[in-house]
């Protein structure tokens, strides 16, 4: 029984470590293995756009880890009015929770068939959590419309370094793009 409970944990602990996996679509009627070049896109939304300002280094990473991906996968960057496909992305930052502790006081009167009670909690540390979310757009340049798309979303780090922030963009980076382009069913 205690071995079942281990084996149980294990597993659980595995498949914790193993991350967050990519979300995938794609046009199964395009043909992935007619683009050989890309560009960039200009289109993004509104709140892609204001990150970008207050977070140009942020937004710098990203597009130098998807440039190295695309290069090592045989794609070669070119003007945009020649692309085969065109490159976009969007970044999205969420509050997804409040971590921390506080101090609560109480007062409280009980009498004979009744009572009374007053309590108040003041938070004295913690931080808002915040989720990021990159979604990756290819744009056939032709057609003008997206063929493939994938997204990852990463809880965002209070006070990253500039090296883990590079490591966590290229690892969320690499796994959107892994089975970019689609194989051939």
């Amino acid at each position: 029984m205690i071995g079942r409970a281990c084996f149980i944990i294990l597993i659980f602990l595995v498949s914790a470590c193993a991350g967050n996996k990519a979300n995938v679509d794609y046009d199964s009627t395009a043909e992935f293995s007619d683009f050989k070049t890309y560009a960039w896109s200009d289109k993004t939304d509104e709140a892609t756009s204001k990150s970008r300002e207050a977070y140009p280094l942020f937004h710098q990473r990203i597009r130098e880890s998807i440039e190295a991906t695309m290069k090592g996968k045989g794609f070669k960057s070119i003007d945009a009015a020649q692309a085969d496909v065109l490159i976009a992305y969007n970044l999205s930052v969420a509050a997804t929770g409040y971590t921390g502790s506080s101090v609560s006081f109480g007062v409280g009167s009980f009498g004979y068939g009744s009572g009374v009670g007053l309590s108040a909690s003041v938070p004295v540390s913690g931080h808002i959590v915040e989720e990021g979310t990159l979604v990756i757009n290819i744009v056939d340049a032709k057609k003008n419309s997206v063929v493939w798309q994938g997204s990852s979303s990463r809880e965002l780090s209070r006070s990253p370094t500039p090296e883990k922030t590079q490591e966590m963009v290229n690892e969320v980076v690499n796994e959107i793009l892994v089975n970019y382009p689609p194989k051939k069913k």
